[in-house]
C-alpha cells in the first residue's frame, strides 16, 4: 500500500473511503526467461489477462472501485519471473465506530487482505506500507495518528489462511464541535446566570423578567440541540457532548426554578422570624402627624360651639388614618430591607456557586479536547 489517503468515514453507515496506491508483487517460474535468447530483454509488459493473478481479496469491503486510468490495467514481468502489478484503489471498507465519546473518539479501522483459494503454504504475504508522514493523510474531520500493518493466522475448512491488515488508528479533530455547540451551551448559562441572580442591594423595579431570561435561555438551548441533532442522529449510544447537552438544559431549568422559588422561600422565613418588628428598629411618622395634637384638641373644645367640636372629631378621625397609613408603609419598607438585605445575601452565593458548577462542566470538556 502506498501514499493512502482517508477520504471519509461515515458513522452512519459504519464505513471508511480510502484512496490508495496498490501494488502487488509475487514470482511465477513459469514465465521466466533467459535474456540471452531474447536480445537481453530483462522485462515486458503484457495485458494482466494473459497471466496467472493471485486470489486476494478484500474481506471487509462491499464493493471496490478501480480507478478509470488503470482499468485496462497491465502488469510488468520481469525475465526472472517476478511481476508487478500497480492500480489506484478507491475501497469502502466496513468499520466498527465507538461513538460514545463523540466527538473527542479514536477510532480504529482497517483494510484485510487474504486469500479463499491458497493457503498459507501456497500462499504467502509480505505487506509493506509507503507513506509519506510530511503530508496529512487524513481529511477535515479525521487525522491518522497511526497506520500499520498487522498479520493473523485463521482457520477455514482444517487449513490455515494468512490474513493482512492494513490498520488506520484516527483521531477527530473536534475543534469544530467544541466551538460550535459545547462554548454556546457554557456561555449561554453563564449569561443566565447573571441575569437571574445579578447581586441586588435595592429593590429595582426596571430589573429584567426572570422568566424572558429563562425563556430566551431555553430558546438558545432549542437551537443547538436542533443541530447537534442533524450531526448527531447516526448513534444509538449517548455521546458524551449529547451527555453534556443534557446536563446543561437541566441546569438551565434548575437556575430558572431557584430564581423563582428562593425569593420567596426566604420572605417565608423572614416574615415568620420577624413577624412583629421592634418599634425601635421601625422609623417613626413624620412629626407633622404626631398625635400630641390631642392636648391642642381639649383646649380647643372649651371655647369652641358644637359645630366646632363635630369638625374637630372629623379632623382627629381623619389625622388617626393618615398615621395608621403612614406606620403601616413605614413597616412595609421596613420588611422589604430586610428581605433585601437577607435575600441578597444568599442571592450572592447562589450566584456564584453556579457559576463554579457551570465553569466545573466546561473546564471537563475542555480537558476532554486536549
Amino acid at each position: 500500500m502506498s501514499y493512502p489517503k482517508l477520504i471519509s468515514l461515515d458513522e452512519k453507515t459504519q464505513t471508511m473511503k480510502t484512496l490508495f496506491e496498490l501494488k502487488l508483487e509475487w514470482v511465477d517460474e513459469r514465465l521466466s526467461w533467459n535474456p540471452k535468447d531474447f536480445k537481453n530483454i530483462n522485462g515486458i509488459v503484457i495485458k494482466k489477462e494473459l497471466i496467472f493473478i493471485p486470489d486476494i481479496i478484500v474481506t471487509n469491503s462491499p464493493g471496490i472501485d478501480i480507478n478509470a486510468l488503470s482499468r485496462d490495467q497491465y502488469v510488468k514481468l520481469n525475465s526472472t519471473g517476478k511481476v508487478t502489478f500497480s492500480s489506484i484503489v478507491t475501497l469502502t471498507t466496513m468499520c466498527d465506530l465507538h461513538l460514545e465519546d463523540f466527538p473527542f473518539d479514536n477510532q480504529t479501522c482497517s483494510i484485510d487482505f487474504t486469500s479463499f483459494l491458497f493457503n498459507n503454504k501456497d500462499q504467502s504475504f509480505s505487506p509493506q506500507i509507503i507513506a509519506d508522514y510530511s503530508y496529512d493523510m487524513g481529511n477535515t474531520e479525521f487525522r491518522v495518528n497511526t497506520l500499520y500493518v498487522y498479520m493473523q493466522l485463521y482457520d477455514q475448512a482444517s487449513e490455515q489462511f494468512e490474513m493482512a491488515s492494513f490498520v488506520f488508528c484516527l483521531k477527530r479533530n473536534s475543534g469544530f464541535y467544541v466551538l460550535m455547540f459545547v462554548v454556546p451551551m457554557y456561555l449561554c448559562n453563564v449569561f443566565l446566570i447573571f441575569g437571574l441572580f445579578q447581586p441586588i442591594t435595592i429593590y429595582d423595579k426596571r430589573r429584567p423578567d426572570k422568566l424572558a431570561i429563562g425563556m430566551a435561555a431555553f430558546v438558545c438551548f432549542v437551537v443547538i440541540g436542533a443541530a447537534l441533532g442533524r450531526r448527531i442522529e447516526f448513534s444509538n449510544a449517548q455521546p458524551i457532548i449529547v451527555i453534556y447537552y443534557i446536563l446543561q438544559l437541566a441546569f438551565c431549568f434548575f437556575c430558572l426554578t431557584t430564581s423563582i422559588t428562593a425569593p420567596m422561600c426566604v420572605l417565608r422565613l423572614n416574615c415568620m422570624q420577624n413577624s412583629h418588628p421592634d418599634p425601635l428598629d421601625v422609623p417613626s411618622p413624620r412629626d407633622e402627624f404626631s398625635l400630641e395634637y390631642e392636648e391642642h384638641l381639649d383646649r380647643m373644645k372649651k371655647r369652641s360651639s358644637v359645630a366646632v367640636d363635630s369638625c374637630m372629631i372629623e379632623l382627629r378621625m381623619t389625622l388617626l388614618n393618615i398615621n395608621e397609613m403612614l406606620q403601616s408603609k413605614t413597616e412595609a419598607k421596613w420588611r422589604r430591607r430586610v428581605w433585601l438585605t437577607a435575600y441578597g445575601k444568599i442571592e450572592l452565593g447562589m450566584f456564584a456557586g453556579l457559576q463554579l458548577l457551570n465553569l466545573t462542566g466546561f473546564s471537563i470538556i475542555l480537558h476532554m479536547w486536549n
